[in-house]
């Protein structure tokens, strides 16, 4: 045992530390002792495998007819952008890839896009000023509660629920 070790073992806290160990191992009995020690390393593969990232559909709200309107899929995915891509129009994975760069013009986007086969989606807010909270009432049917951006602010109102994702 290192020589701090055996200090810790003397200190009010590593004798509690030290009789709580001891009642959990003998509450487990001796099947218990062998299993302990033990310890399984998940294989390299899995941690080191590049995500695959595609992206389906962006989707941007309309404040004037209040719809959401398809746009073109945006090209730059991870492997066209580079990794030290950053802003507020930059839409990354939960791998932290780069997923897509949403256009830079003022509006509230939507993209979807499926990261190893699981479908995720994120709202994307590009204007000057945001709304600080959304102290709204529950939304009514078919409506979300959203920060809409114009020119010079945001506003917070109810909008349509985006359209279902078209076929990939």
């Amino acid at each position: 045992m290192k020589r701090y070790g055996l200090r810790f073992a003397r200190r009010p806290a590593g004798k509690t530390v030290l009789v709580a160990l001891g009642v959990a191992m003998l509450s487990a009995g001796p099947a218990a002792y062998s299993q302990s020690t033990q310890v399984k390393v998940a294989p390299k593969t899995a941690a080191t495998t590049k995500p695959v990232v595609q992206v389906h559909e962006l989707l941007r709200f309309d404040p004037v007819t209040r719809q959401w309107r398809r746009l073109p899929v945006p090209t730059g995915s991870s492997s066209a952008v580079a990794g030290g891509a950053s802003g507020r129009n930059v839409v990354r994975a939960t791998s932290g890839a780069v997923v897509s760069v949403v256009p830079n013009e003022i509006g509230l986007y939507l993209l979807r896009w499926t990261e190893n086969s699981t479908l995720h989606e994120s709202e994307v807010f590009i204007g000057p000023v945001t709304c600080n909270d959304l102290m709204m009432d529950p939304a009514p049917a078919g409506m979300i509660a959203a920060c809409v951006p114009a020119s010079s602010q945001g506003m917070a109102m109810f909008i349509p629920v985006p359209p279902p994702l078209r076929d990939h």
